[in-house]
């Protein structure tokens, strides 16, 4: 059995702000199911791409603060969210105010007018700001092996991963964790356009997962229900890649162990 959108814990304050909205709109709720379902008190859990953190305080609330949770997030504005909902929610985890990628050093970060929720580790595509005004930031940049380190690379159980087509890049970078691990449980966004546009190709990152032993799964989502948990299904490389294009942009579980 699996959990299901009653057993995601409430956030402090109620309505008006971003995390609790999401909340209300049970935003993404299987795949935090999958997360709580697969980490454990003293697991090493990675949030690569925080946005107002939602998912490390789902995470810490749901362990009682007892994991090392590592958010990352390189917009200054997010950041500035994520430290004050940790407060109000007494969650305890590391915010890293950078970008994750394949290399370190220090970026051009490209800000979206339009919100915080589309910035880019990469130049965007010509039209990506319609037209309105564009805000380039220096942001430092490190890879997950560096920032974890080697005494800690085989403690991490769980990666969620949602970077705007940077994804790949974030893995190239973690390549020691991944190896240190048997088991391992991740939650990606896969973005075909994304992808293109940060100079990735899908197919060769889903290549390049299963030579690393992880098992491509997706949400069922019309045999999932709130009220009674997610399903998921092992899918194929070329019916993932399928389902993303029909969908323009979706969740999957990469899974070994």
């Amino acid at each position: 059995m699996t959990r299901k959108f009653s057993d995601i814990p409430e956030l402090v304050p109620r309505g008006g702000t971003p995390a609790r909205m999401l909340y209300d709109q049970h935003y993404e709720w299987m795949d935090l199911c999958y997360m709580m379902d697969n980490i454990n008190p003293g697991d090493t859990i990675l949030d690569v791409g925080g946005d107002v953190g939602y998912w490390s305080l789902v995470a810490a609330k749901h362990l009682n603060n007892a994991a090392d949770i590592f958010c990352f997030e390189p917009t200054p504005s997010q950041a500035e969210i994520i430290r004050g909902y940790a407060k109000d929610n007494n969650a305890l985890f590391n915010l890293y105010e950078g970008a994750i990628l394949d290399h370190e050093g220090e970026i051009d970060f490209w800000l979206c007018t339009r919100g915080n929720h589309d910035n880019r580790a990469y130049k965007p595509e010509t039209n990506w700001a319609d037209g309105q005004d564009i805000q380039i930031i220096k942001r430092p940049c490190t890879t997950l092996d560096s920032y974890i380190g080697k005494d800690n690379w085989h403690k991490v159980s769980f990666i969620k991963i949602d970077v705007q087509g940077a994804e790949p890049a974030v893995l190239r970078g973690a390549e020691n964790i991944i190896a240190s691990r048997d088991k391992l449980n991740m939650i990606i966004e896969l973005w075909p356009d994304g992808f293109k546009n940060a100079g990735e190709d899908v197919g060769n990152f889903l290549d390049w997962l299963v030579a690393r032993k992880f098992r491509l799964i997706q949400f069922v989502d019309h045999a999932s229900s709130m009220e009674t948990g997610y399903i998921t299904e092992e899918v194929g490389k070329k019916q993932l890649m399928e389902i993303a294009r029909r969908k323009s942009f979706m969740n999957f579980i990469c899974s070994k162990g």
